[in-house]
């Protein structure tokens, strides 16, 4: 249903190497507004180049809800950062112990929806992005993988 990219180092940096770049003028306005941590993700609708803007922008619009709900079903927010849970009054500290080992995740995702999504029902988009974000948290977030490690792939 969807493809996606993803990069540990931000994309933003290759694009504001070059001021010729399309993207340099948005990615710059984005990179001084917000914080360097998190993640970086955005969805596209290009590889849906026959169909009308009306659906590709809803196609986006159905893949950036259900990934942000795969996000806080997980325990991260929008960005990709960790959610301190509040704790019940008996058990103070245990939450902040189980929450600092996990990490916030970061890099950069590039997906990218496929024309299938058109005919998929809600539930499967939204199983598609919780396995999206496991994967993104296996490479990322939860094992700390280094500098420079990559990930692509598709969902059918």
């Amino acid at each position: 249903m969807f493809l996606f990219r993803y990069n540990y180092n931000p994309y933003y940096k290759l694009a504001l190497k070059d001021a010729s770049n399309t993207l340099y003028t948005p990615y710059r306005i984005r990179q001084a507004a917000r914080s360097k941590k998190g993640l970086w993700w955005t969805a596209t609708a290009n590889t849906m180049r026959g169909e009308k803007g009306v659906v590709r922008s809803w196609a986006q619009r159905r893949v950036r809800v259900a990934f942000v709900k795969a996000l806080k079903s997980q325990g991260w927010d929008r960005e990709g950062k960790v959610i301190a849970k509040a704790e019940p009054p008996g058990e103070r500290g245990l939450h902040a112990k189980r929450e600092k080992r996990r990490r916030d995740l970061k890099g950069t995702l590039q997906i990218h929806t496929m024309a299938k999504i058109v005919q998929a029902t809600g539930e499967e988009v939204q199983r598609e992005a919780e396995i999206l974000v496991d994967i993104i948290a296996q490479r990322c977030g939860a094992e700390g993988l280094g500098d420079n490690q990559k990930a692509a792939g598709s969902i059918a």
